[in-house]
């Protein structure tokens, strides 16, 4: 640089930094982080990736808990001081802005045609919860709230089609995903390590994540890279690396519905990832997996003598435990409970915002627990009726078929086992809401499974112009794919 425009540059950056102090003694360090939040806004609503990137970015990384990993919870899904609007919720409308804006310059709003049927049933389950609800006596507030964890699921299919639009920006997405996911289990390890992230579960040790965003991604991690090594897609040792200390994340949460939906998954996916001559044993095999599950368990193959915390999570899934342990037993009088409620109201549910009776003794009495299920299916089913219960299967369905149709179709090996993964993914997610809701009633969770449909609605889009993928052998390429692609 020349002697010139050293002296601009230093100049410019004097002017800033006086108009930096300036405004900082005059508006107040609140007020200076406003407007300058304010500008930062102005600026990403330009950029529709940033902004839809933001906002899965810090959902990802923030925790509700404030003992796990980084956890400005209370910001970030907490109230706007002195507004209705959640924090994570002024990110998906930021995003949203940036979408329509950069959708008005170029002429065309893409929409998630493959999940048109499941959006439009889960946007009539919530029109029927909120009549229902209404005329049962709830209040609009509680029923505000309790819609807008759902509408995250609407929403963010949207948010994705549209900045996904080519095979790049999905190899672009899933690197994403793989990144974040790591992180978070490094994040995870180091909290539990140093003891600032530790929480006392009841059996002994502590864990890594309790809430399900972190798992479910775990899960989807070590779903895809199984996927890669029946296929043998180099992936590199980087990511083996990472896969290594994210399972180990998974196990350390105590999370033992997640891991019963990896364990469950893992064998199909790898009988279909074989090719044809897999697919042939999926019920079978689908089968006897299940049946050695429940013998595993309920014959007390895995003995109560195990010390260690892993082991005692573990032994805590035979039927005998379930029933003495107060926590379990609890979602046992709560399931019996609810479904005396939908056989008097099958058909329209009880509403939004309206808590079941109690017909039936119950081993616990947990604060506002009447609003909520164990399990997602009678969730929705009761919350909004037949309809909210044929949305979540819609829901679920489309995940998986989507992955699967992803596998089938796309030419690019990590493209497909990025879809099978995100389809066995969805399946472990529909076996871990058997024992608790996490879809639609918690608002992370909600939101990232929203923008996994949007990813695999996109891929599909992105296919739509390529013929079917003909059955072919493992590939033999000698240099790593996702390590070639960034990873």
């Amino acid at each position: 640089m020349t002697l010139r425009a050293n002296l601009v540059a230093a100049a410019v950056a004097a002017a800033a930094t006086a108009v930096l102090v300036l405004a900082l003694q005059r508006l107040g360090f609140a007020m200076f982080v406003l407007l300058a939040a304010a500008a930062l806004a102005v600026v990403i609503l330009d950029r529709p990736r940033v902004a839809v990137g933001l906002a899965v970015v810090a959902t990802v990384l923030v925790e509700v808990d404030p003992y796990a990993g980084v956890s400005l919870g209370a910001r970030l899904y907490g109230k706007v001081p002195g507004t209705p609007i959640l924090g994570i919720e002024c990110l998906l409308l930021l995003a949203l802005g940036s979408v329509v804006l950069d959708a008005s310059r170029r002429g065309r709003l893409r929409t998630p045609r493959p999940l048109r049927l499941p959006i439009a049933l889960v946007g009539l389950a919530l029109v029927s919860g909120m009549i229902v609800g209404h005329a049962a006596g709830s209040a609009p507030h509680p029923i505000i709230d309790q819609v807008r964890t759902i509408l995250p699921l609407v929403l963010l299919p949207l948010l994705v089609v549209n900045v996904v639009r080519t095979q790049a920006d999905v190899r672009a997405a899933i690197r994403l995903v793989v990144i974040l996911t790591i992180v978070k289990a490094v994040i995870g390890l180091l909290a539990l390590a140093s003891g600032t992230g530790a929480r006392p579960i009841g059996v002994g040790g502590h864990l890594t994540y309790f809430e399900p965003t972190a798992n479910f991604l775990a899960m989807a991690l070590v779903l895809g890279l199984v996927a890669a090594a029946v296929r043998r897609v180099p992936v590199g040792w980087r990511l083996w690396a990472g896969g290594a200390i994210t399972l180990l994340c998974l196990v350390l949460s105590f999370r033992r519905s997640f891991w019963i939906g990896t364990a469950a998954t893992v064998p199909i996916l790898a009988l279909i990832a074989t090719g044809r001559t897999g697919r042939r044993l999926l019920v079978p095999a689908a089968t006897l997996v299940g049946v050695a599950l429940y013998l595993m368990f309920s014959s007390g193959a895995i003995s109560a003598s195990v010390d260690s915390p892993v082991g005692q999570r573990l032994t805590s899934l035979s039927p005998s435990k379930l029933a003495s342990n107060p926590e379990d037993r609890y979602r046992i009088d709560e399931r019996r409970n609810v479904v005396a409620e939908l056989r008097e109201h099958p058909v329209a549910g009880l509403g939004m915002a309206q808590p079941w009776a109690a017909r039936y003794p119950l081993s616990l009495e947990h604060e506002g627990g009447r609003f909520y299920v164990h399990f997602a299916v009678l969730w929705w089913w009761l919350k909004m009726g037949v309809l909210g219960l044929v949305a979540y299967v819609a829901v679920m369905t489309a995940g998986i078929a989507l992955g699967v149709r992803i596998w089938r179709r796309a030419t690019d090996e990590v493209i497909r086992v990025g879809g099978l993964a995100a389809a066995m993914a969805f399946a472990g997610l529909a076996l871990t809401e058997a024992t608790a809701t996490f879809v639609g009633a918690e608002v992370r969770m909600t939101t990232i499974a929203g923008a996994f449909l949007g990813l695999l609605a996109a891929t599909v889009m992105t296919l739509e112009r390529e013929p079917p993928r003909p059955e072919a052998p493992p590939p033999q390429a000698a240099e790593p794919v996702l390590t070639a692609a960034g990873v």
